[in-house]
C-alpha cells in the first residue's frame, strides 16, 4: 500500500515537470490588437481668411441638409465685399443722398455677377460630419483689369466722335450707351484719374452739360416762360428749341408732373408741332403747379443726370382757379432809382393785367397769392490772374405764395445779366444790377 502511493505520487511529480517543461518553451500568443479612432483635424481656414490688398476672400459654410451650398456662400460674400468697396469709393467722390449711391452700386454690382463668377478661385473645400467649407478669392488685379479690357474694347473715341452739334434721337442713342458704359464702371474710372477713361468720362460730362444748356422750352403764348401763371381754363402748349442752332427738337423725352390730384404725363416732342395740355377740372378749389423737365431717366437710360452733374432744364408753373385774388407786394428796394416803388407796381399791375388777366386786390388780406418780385446776385470773388475779369451775375426774379398753405410756389427767375470788370468785382456788379434795371419792364410788357 505504501509502495503503490509512493509510485502515484512519482509519477505525478513527473506529470507536473512535463506540463510545465512544455509551456516554458511554446511561443509567446500574439497581443490582440485594440481598435484606435483615428482623429482628422479641421484646416485653419475654416474659421475665416482676411481679404488684403492682392485678394478678396470669404469662407462659405453650410450644413449636410441645408438648401443653399458653402460655395454659393462664400461667393455672395465676395459680393458683399466689392460691393462695400463700390460703395465706399462713390460716396468719397460724389456728395449725394445715400439711397441714390445704394441704387447706384446695386446696378453696378448686378452687371459684374459674370465677371465676379468668371474671376473666383475656389482655394479649398473641407467636411466634417455636420458642415462643408469652401474658401473662394478672387485676385483683385485680374478683376480690374478686366474691367479695363471691356472698358477698351467699347471704343469711346469712336463713338465721341459721332457726337455733333445737330440733337436727335440717333445721338442721343449714342450718347446713352456711353453713359451706360461710364455708369456700370464709375467706380473704376473715378479711381484711376490718369486712365483715358477718366478723360472720357469728363468729356462725355462736357458733352451732356452743353446739351442741356442749349435746350429751352418754347411756349405758346410766350409769356409762361417769363410769369410761369396760368388759369386752370387755360392750357400749356410747348416745343423744345436747341438754342445753339435755332432748330426745334424731335423725340426728346420731357416729363410733366403735378403738385396734387393728377398722375406724371410723359411726353415726346415734334419739331413741326407744339405739345398741348391742359387739366381736367380739379376736383376742389385750389392753386396748382406743374414742372415740365427733360427727362433724362428716359433719355439716358437710367437716373444718371447726376453722376454728370446734370440740372435738366425745367419750368414750374403755377395753375391757379380763375377768380383767384393776388395781392402784389412792394419788395424791390433800390432797384430801379429811376422808378418810384408804387410806379413801377403799377406797371407791373397793368401789364399782368392786359396779358394773363389778372385782378390784383388792393389789400393783402383780402389776397389768396402773394406775388413779389426780388433781386439776387452772384459774383467770383477769386481769379487765377489778373489777366482773368471779375463776373458778377444778377436776376430777376418772380415770387409767388401760397397764403391759404402758407408756401412758396413759384421762384422764378424772369431775367439775369452779367456784367466783368478787371479791377473791382463791386463794379462788376453795379454794371450787372444796371442792365438789369433797364431790361425789366421790357419783360412784362414786351
Amino acid at each position: 500500500m505504501f509502495w503503490r502511493n509512493m509510485i502515484q505520487f512519482i509519477l505525478g511529480l513527473v506529470f507536473a515537470a512535463t506540463l510545465i517543461f512544455t509551456n516554458s518553451c511554446s511561443s509567446t500568443p500574439e497581443p490582440v490588437a485594440v481598435a484606435t479612432k483615428k482623429i482628422v483635424r479641421s484646416p485653419t481656414w475654416v474659421h475665416g481668411v482676411s481679404s488684403d490688398f492682392k485678394k478678396w476672400y470669404a469662407v462659405g459654410k453650410s450644413g449636410i441638409t441645408d438648401s443653399i451650398s458653402s460655395k454659393e456662400i462664400a461667393l455672395g460674400l465676395i459680393k458683399d465685399q466689392i460691393h462695400e468697396n463700390v460703395d465706399t469709393v462713390l460716396k468719397l467722390e460724389f456728395d449725394l443722398e445715400d439711397s441714390y449711391i445704394d441704387s447706384l452700386v446695386y446696378q453696378i454690382i448686378s452687371r459684374r455677377i459674370d465677371l465676379i463668377n468668371s474671376k473666383k478661385k475656389i482655394d479649398s473645400t473641407y467636411k466634417d460630419k455636420n458642415y462643408s467649407y469652401t474658401l473662394i478669392s478672387l485676385d483683385k488685379t485680374d478683376y480690374y483689369d478686366e474691367i479695363r479690357n471691356r472698358l477698351s474694347t467699347f471704343n469711346f473715341n469712336k463713338k465721341i466722335s459721332q457726337f455733333s452739334d445737330k440733337i436727335n434721337e440717333e445721338n442721343l442713342s449714342i450718347l446713352a450707351s456711353s453713359i451706360e458704359k461710364i455708369v456700370e464702371n464709375i467706380d473704376f474710372i473715378i479711381s484711376n484719374k490718369k486712365d483715358q477713361n477718366f478723360k472720357n468720362y469728363k468729356k462725355i460730362k462736357s458733352v451732356l452739360n452743353e446739351f442741356n444748356e442749349n435746350i429751352s422750352f418754347v411756349f405758346d403764348p410766350q409769356k409762361i416762360s417769363k410769369i410761369p401763371l396760368i388759369k386752370d381754363s387755360d392750357s400749356i402748349s410747348f416745343k423744345l428749341i436747341n438754342r445753339k442752332n435755332s432748330e426745334y427738337l424731335d423725340g426728346i423725352n420731357v416729363k410733366q408732373s403735378y403738385s396734387d390730384f393728377f398722375e406724371p404725363i410723359n411726353w415726346k416732342t415734334s419739331k413741326d408741332q407744339f405739345i398741348n395740355t391742359k387739366i381736367s377740372l380739379m376736383p376742389k378749389r385750389k392753386v396748382l403747379t406743374t414742372i415740365l423737365e427733360l427727362d433724362y431717366k428716359t433719355l439716358l437710360g437710367g437716373d444718371y443726370a447726376r453722376i454728370f452733374s446734370i440740372n435738366p432744364e425745367k419750368i414750374k408753373i403755377a395753375i391757379i382757379p380763375s377768380d383767384t385774388k393776388i395781392f402784389l407786394g412792394q419788395s424791390i428796394n433800390s432797384f430801379n432809382p429811376a422808378i418810384e416803388q408804387s410806379a413801377f407796381n403799377d406797371s407791373v399791375k397793368s401789364c399782368l393785367s392786359d396779358k394773363l388777366d389778372i385782378d390784383f386786390v388792393q389789400n393783402e388780406n383780402d389776397s389768396e397769392l402773394y406775388m413779389y418780385f426780388d433781386v439776387s446776385s452772384n459774383e467770383n470773388l477769386r481769379r487765377m490772374n489778373r489777366k482773368e475779369p471779375f463776373i458778377s451775375k444778377a436776376f430777376f426774379i418772380l415770387k409767388i405764395d401760397d397764403i391759404t398753405e402758407n408756401t412758396q410756389i413759384i421762384d422764378h427767375v424772369i431775367l439775369g445779366k452779367a456784367a466783368k470788370n478787371f479791377d473791382f468785382v463791386e463794379r462788376a456788379g453795379i454794371k450787372a444790377l444796371q442792365e438789369l434795371s433797364h431790361e425789366s419792364m421790357k419783360v412784362f410788357c414786351n
